[in-house]
C-alpha cells in the first residue's frame, strides 16, 4: 500500500480550466471591494439586502450551489439569509407592538388631561382611540407570539 500511495502522490494531474464564473469570483475575493457593475458580470442583483452590512446582492451560482454575494466580500447561503430574515422580521414586529403601546399611553395621557380641563367630549374620543390602539397591539402580540409558536 506504501509505494502505491508514493506512486500517486507523483503523479500530475490533468490541467483544468475552471469556469469563468470560478475565475471571476476568485479574483473578487483577492480584492476585497468591487463594483455594483462588476458584480453584475457575475449573477443577478436581488432585493435582499446583505445581513452583516446591508447593502445589496447579487444572487450567484447554481441551483445546486445558490448563494448571495454583496460587492463588499460578505457571502451568504439560503438559511444564513433565511435566519437573518427571520430575526429582523421578529425585531421590526415588536418594535410595532411596543411603538402601539407607547402611543395608547400618550392617548390616554391626553384623555386624562382632557377630562381634568373638563372637554369630556374629547376625553372620550383620546379614550376610546387609546383602546383602540392597544386592542392592536394585542392583536399584533398575539399573531407574534403564534408565529414563534410555530415549526420550521
Amino acid at each position: 500500500m506504501g509505494p502505491m500511495l508514493i506512486d500517486l502522490t507523483n503523479e500530475h494531474a490533468p490541467e483544468v480550466t475552471p469556469p469563468r464564473e470560478v475565475l471571476l469570483e476568485a479574483e473578487m475575493d483577492r480584492l476585497g471591494t468591487v463594483s455594483p457593475r462588476e458584480m453584475d458580470q457575475l449573477g443577478t442583483r436581488v432585493e435582499q439586502m446583505c445581513p452583516d452590512c446591508g447593502g445589496p446582492l447579487w444572487q450567484i451560482g447554481s441551483e445546486k450551489l445558490r448563494r448571495w454575494r454583496c460587492y463588499l466580500g460578505h457571502v451568504h447561503g439560503a438559511r444564513q439569509l433565511l435566519d437573518q430574515s427571520d430575526e429582523n422580521v421578529e425585531a421590526a414586529l415588536w418594535s410595532a407592538i411596543r411603538a402601539l403601546h407607547e402611543r395608547a399611553a400618550t392617548w390616554e395621557t391626553l384623555a386624562c388631561d382632557a377630562e381634568a380641563s373638563g372637554g369630556d367630549r374629547v376625553a372620550s374620543d383620546y379614550a376610546t382611540r387609546a383602546r383602540e390602539t392597544r386592542e392592536q397591539a394585542e392583536v399584533a402580540r398575539r399573531f407574534m407570539l403564534d408565529l414563534l409558536r410555530r415549526p420550521e
